[in-house]
């Protein structure tokens, strides 16, 4: 009976040292090594004739222009009001700073990270003063998203003769699948900056100046061979956005068109690296989830009937194909 007793107490001894390492062992806790990073999803809210589109991680917001003729607010604040916000701008067009000011009020932790190049007017700068800049210590330290300015340092600004369009900043957001918004650079600036995008290019591209023909050049586009999707922000009815020239570069290049205009909102959940090509195939596209119906790469189901009949060609030749 004494030994069985011993090997009871032997037993509850061994029982609480685990116990007692488990609780104050250095933190590598179960949560941590199992628990997955959220999935990124990337917004082009439908503003109109304009530009506002939303990267969003767990913890941060981040705002790439914001300027339109309207915006979805109650959307754009149930996804944003709970997270830090950080905004960047391109360029000083009011269709693309036009809501800094009420974004201001609507959210409690917003600042601006990259504020617009070069000169613009009191009105203008009066909107960006409205909103204060970011510090390093008030971003979330667990974001693990890069946003880079393929622009870089811009010389000679204050006594630059052109539209602000030529010194549009560019945006190259690496969280996941790398995705471009260039704001309204020139096909000039094209030939700079489009040199310094990844080896692989990009998932995504947000069309330059809303699909205006002086944007989204033949040679950005070879450079992004791997890109399948492209976004135009804009009203037709406007300002002819986006142009036929650009509409059939992107017909030629394969690369599925989705307009705000008739999709309304656009929500893509951001692949965790950049799909690679099998053979002469490309891989599947995430899903894509609008205000109006869920697909899944079916860019071109309403648009019109030259888009379904290039869509339906290329759904034969990735049937066709080995």
């Amino acid at each position: 009976m004494l030994g069985v007793a011993s090997r009871k107490t032997a037993d509850m001894a061994a029982f609480i040292l685990i116990l007692t390492m488990s609780l104050f062992s250095p933190q590598r806790s179960f949560s941590q090594t199992t628990r997955q990073e959220a999935p990124h999803a990337f917004y082009v809210w439908n503003v109109g004739q304009g530009l506002w589109t939303t990267y969003v991680t767990a913890d941060i917001c981040f705002h790439f222009d914001m300027g339109g003729e309207y915006a979805p607010w109650e959307q754009i604040t149930s996804v944003c009001q709970k997270r830090f916000n950080q905004v960047y701008l391109t360029h000083w067009d009011l269709d693309h700073i036009g809501f800094v000011a009420r974004i201001a009020r609507e959210l409690t932790l917003v600042c601006l990270q990259s504020p617009p190049v070069g000169p613009a007017n009191p009105k203008k700068q009066d909107l960006l003063a409205k909103m204060p800049m970011c510090r390093p210590e008030n971003k979330p330290i667990s974001s693990k998203v890069h946003v880079q300015n393929l622009m870089g340092e811009l010389e000679d600004v204050l006594n630059y003769e052109h539209s602000s369009n030529e010194l549009s900043q560019v945006f190259l957001i690496e969280g996941h699948a790398p995705i471009v918004v260039p704001g309204d650079s020139t096909v000039k600036k094209e030939k700079y900056w489009a040199k310094k995008l990844p080896p692989d290019g990009a998932w995504l591209l947000v069309l330059g100046h809303h699909g205006s023909r002086t944007s989204t050049s033949v040679e950005l586009l070879e450079r992004l061979s791997f890109t399948r999707m492209a976004i135009a922000s804009s009203r037709h009815a406007r300002y002819g956005h986006p142009h036929l020239d650009v509409i059939n570069r992107l017909k030629i290049k394969g690369i599925a068109l989705l307009k705000t205009e008739d999709w309304g909102t656009l929500r893509f959940e951001v692949p965790a690296r950049l799909p690679k090509p099998r053979g002469r195939m490309k891989t599947r596209q995430s899903r894509i989830i609008t205000e109006r119906i869920s697909t899944a790469d079916k860019a071109y189901t309403r648009g019109s009937n030259s888009e379904r009949r290039v869509h339906r060609s290329r759904g034969r030749h990735r049937r066709l194909s080995p």
